[in-house]
């Protein structure tokens, strides 16, 4: 929970095949939840695993996706923020 406007939380995506967590040759794009045609867009220059969220980038709650890339296959997770 976000109490603060100083507040923050981190947001990881892991990606899993069967008992295995994947770790190495993954590529991120994140989104946030928008009010548009698609309902998401994409957040510039965060490429990682792991995403800082600060509280004055969520309204109430808000919505994040990540899409996960390997060279075979891509992933999708997806992740509420309150």
């Amino acid at each position: 929970v976000l109490s603060s406007k100083d507040d923050s939380c981190q947001l990881e995506a892991k990606v899993t095949q069967g008992n295995e967590t994947l770790t190495t040759g993954l590529f991120y794009k994140w989104y946030r939840a928008v009010n548009s045609i698609t309902g998401w867009e994409e957040i510039p220059g965060k490429n990682d695993k792991t995403i800082t969220v600060k509280a004055t980038e969520v309204d109430c709650t808000r919505e994040y996706m990540v899409e996960v890339y390997n060279s075979k296959s891509m992933f999708q997770l997806l992740r509420l923020v309150k």
